[in-house]
C-alpha cells in the first residue's frame, strides 16, 4: 500500500476559532500515516493543521462556518444597541414625576392614560437592553478567556449579570406605579408609596453609578507622611482615614495631596461605621479641617450636612475660561476651592473635551462646568476636573454641590434640587440648601474589605486581601 496515497479512513473533522473571530469547520481525507502527526501538531499549535495537511483531490469541499455573533464587530453592535435602548428607557422613565415631586404632580401623572404605556414601553426597552448587554459581555468574556485567566473572565461576566439584574429590577419598580394606577385606578397608589417606589427604582438603577473610596478606621492617628503613602498605594481619587477617640476625626487624601473636604469619602466612612456596628446612633459627627460634619440616615441612603460655600464672580478668569471652552460662559465664579463656569446649554457640558494644561493654569484646585438640565429629570448637571490632584475627571464630586447647589437654588428659586454628575461613570444626588448648610443625599455599598500590612521602617505599605 502506498502510504502517500489517500486511504479509506473516517474523515477528520476540525473546528477552530481563528484570530479573525470566525469559526472554521473543515473535513479532510488524509493519508493514514499522517493522522497521528496531525493530531499531535494540532494539540501543540492551533491552526498548524491547516498548513501541514495535504488535501486529497478527492476531498470534499466544505465551506467555513462563520460565527459572526462572537466577533468583536458583533460586540460593538451589541454595545451600541444596549446604549441606545437604555438611554431611551431612562428618558421615558424620566418623564415620570421624581421622588421630590408634589402630590398634585403625581396625581396628575397617574391619571394620564398614557402614563402606563410610557412606563411599560420603557420596561420593555430596558429588558432588551439587558439582553444586548449580556451579549456584549459574553463576547468580551470569550475573547478575554482565550488569552487571560478564566476566573477573571468569569468574574467579569458575573459583574455584568449583576448590572443587568439591577437594570431589570430598577426598571420594574419604576414601571410598577403606573401599571397599578392603570389597572386599579390612580387612587390605588398612595403618594408616599409612589415616592418610595421612585427612590428605590432610581437607586437600584444607579447602583453601578458609584464613586470608590478607601476607608481606614484607626485607633491612633498615623503620621501625615504615612497616610499620604497609603493614599498613593491605594491610587483612588480619595482615601479617607477615620481616627477614633473622644471624637471621630476624619481626613481625606488624593494620591498626591490632602484635601479639606470630600463628600463621597465622608459618606463611605459613615456607611462603614454603621455597617460594622462601630456606631449605633442615627447621626455621626466627624471633626474635620472644614469643621464639624454630620451624616445621618435617610430613606434614600445617607445625608451629608456640609457647610455652604457661596461662589463669587471672577471676571479675571474670563480669558482663560473662554479659551478653555471656546466661548464665553454665562457666569464664572469661585468658592476659593474650585472655579465654576455656567453655560447655557447642557449639551456643552456633555460634549466638553478638557484641556488639563489650561485647567491646571487656574489658581483653584479644580474646574466645575455646569448647566441646567434640559430633560427635566434633573435640575442641573455638572462635571468636575481636578488634574492638580491627579484626578483628571472626577466621577462624582459631592463637595462640589456646596457651591453649585446655592447657585442653582437662587437661579431656579427652589431649595431642594436633583443633580447629576455626567461623567463617564456618573452619579445622582439630591441636594438641599438649608440656611448656611447644604444637605447632600447619596448611597453607598461595600465592595470589598480587608487589612493592610504596613512594613516597618516607613517603607511603602503593601495590601493583602
Amino acid at each position: 500500500m502506498n502510504p502517500s496515497a489517500p486511504v479509506s479512513v473516517p474523515l477528520l473533522f476540525f473546528f477552530d476559532l481563528g484570530n479573525d473571530g470566525v469559526g472554521h469547520a473543515t473535513a479532510l481525507q488524509v493519508p493514514a500515516a499522517l493522522i497521528n502527526d496531525i493530531l499531535i501538531s494540532h494539540r501543540n499549535e492551533r491552526k498548524v493543521w491547516q498548513a501541514v495537511v495535504p488535501v486529497s483531490a478527492t476531498a470534499p469541499s466544505v465551506q467555513p462556518v462563520h460565527h459572526r455573533s462572537r466577533s468583536i464587530e458583533a460586540a460593538s453592535i451589541a454595545g451600541l444597541i444596549f446604549g441606545g435602548l437604555l438611554i431611551a428607557a431612562i428618558l421615558l422613565f424620566g418623564r415620570q414625576p421624581g421622588a421630590d415631586a408634589t402630590r398634585d404632580e403625581v396625581n396628575a401623572w397617574l391619571s394620564d392614560p398614557g402614563a402606563d404605556t410610557s412606563a411599560i414601553t420603557a420596561l420593555y426597552l430596558a429588558s432588551f437592553a439587558v439582553i444586548a448587554f449580556l451579549w456584549f459581555m459574553a463576547v468580551i468574556r470569550r475573547r478575554i478567556g482565550d488569552r487571560e485567566d478564566r476566573f477573571f473572565a468569569t468574574v467579569f461576566l458575573g459583574s455584568g449579570i449583576l448590572a443587568g439584574a439591577a437594570i431589570l429590577v430598577g426598571s420594574s419598580v419604576l414601571a410598577a406605579a403606573a401599571h397599578v394606577a392603570r389597572s386599579y385606578g390612580a387612587d390605588a397608589i398612595d403618594f408616599g408609596d409612589y415616592v418610595t417606589l421612585q427612590s428605590i427604582g432610581w437607586g437600584v438603577l444607579g447602583v453601578h453609578s458609584a464613586r470608590v473610596a478607601a476607608v481606614f478606621i484607626l485607633n491612633h492617628e498615623p503620621e501625615e507622611n504615612l497616610m499620604m503613602k497609603i493614599a498613593r498605594e491605594m491610587n483612588l481619587s480619595e482615601t479617607v482615614f477615620v481616627i477614633r477617640g473622644s471624637e471621630l476625626v476624619i481626613r481625606w487624601f488624593t494620591p498626591n495631596a490632602e484635601v479639606n473636604l470630600c463628600g463621597h469619602a465622608t459618606l463611605a466612612a459613615a456607611h462603614i461605621l454603621w455597617q460594622q456596628d462601630q456606631f449605633t446612633g442615627e447621626e455621626i459627627v466627624f471633626q474635620s479641617k472644614s469643621g464639624p460634619l454630620a451624616v445621618s440616615k435617610a430613606e434614600e441612603g445617607y445625608t451629608l450636612d456640609f457647610p455652604l460655600q457661596l461662589a463669587t464672580e471672577k471676571r479675571e478668569h474670563e480669558a482663560l475660561v473662554t479659551d478653555l471652552l471656546g466661548h464665553t460662559p454665562d457666569y464664572i465664579g469661585s468658592n476659593g476651592e474650585d472655579c465654576i463656569a455656567v453655560v447655557a446649554d447642557d449639551a456643552t457640558v456633555h460634549a466638553f473635551t478638557p484641556d488639563f494644561n489650561k485647567i491646571s493654569a487656574l489658581p483653584e484646585r479644580g474646574f466645575l462646568l455646569t448647566a441646567q438640565d434640559s430633560s427635566g429629570q434633573y435640575d442641573y448637571i455638572y462635571r468636575g476636573f481636578f488634574p492638580k490632584l491627579d484626578i483628571p475627571e472626577d466621577p462624582v464630586t459631592g463637595s462640589a454641590n456646596t457651591c453649585l447647589a446655592p447657585y442653582w437654588a437662587g437661579r431656579l428659586n427652589k431649595t431642594k434640587l436633583r443633580a447629576r454628575q455626567v461623567s463617564e461613570r456618573g452619579g445622582n444626588l439630591i441636594v438641599e440648601v438649608s440656611g448656611d448648610r447644604v444637605l447632600i443625599t447619596g448611597q453607598a455599598v461595600t465592595v470589598f474589605e480587608g487589612q493592610m500590612a504596613i512594613k516597618p521602617e516607613r517603607e511603602t505599605p503593601s495590601c493583602n486581601g
